[in-house]
């Protein structure tokens, strides 16, 4: 039995759905055009680690089940590198603070969403 197909309980979805949506959240600000407002420097030197980040957050909680110590503390390292390149890349077009953040959490919000109705129809 592979681990994409295992049962998994709701809390696992949940966490699982929110750590994704989280991932996926700088995703929807480059589809929006957010790199043009950079300089090409920002993307050379901060998309690689970003997309080497969000592959192993994927692997780790899509495939991989390893729970031992080294492989959680990679995975909330790759979490600390996604939640500041979404800092970053939010800040693309002249909003305040609060807008910033209003828009992080509506699109956190959104992706989130994707991700549990995802989980809740593969592991009905």
């Amino acid at each position: 039995m592979t681990p994409m197909n295992r049962l998994i309980t709701q809390k696992e979805r949940i966490l699982t759905a929110f750590i994704l949506g989280l991932s996926c959240t700088p995703l929807v600000y480059i589809a929006l055009g957010a790199l043009f407002s950079f300089g090409i420097m920002f993307s050379v030197i901060l998309l690689p680690p970003y997309l080497l980040a969000i592959a192993y957050i994927f692997y780790q909680r899509l495939w991989s089940k390893s729970n031992t110590t080294l492989f959680q503390i990679a995975e909330y390292l790759c979490i600390g590198i996604v939640v500041g390149f979404t800092i970053l890349i939010s800040d693309f077009n002249l909003q305040t603070t609060i807008e910033r953040i209003f828009a992080i959490g509506i699109i956190s919000a959104i992706t989130t969403t994707s991700w549990w109705i995802f989980f809740n129809i593969k592991f009905k």
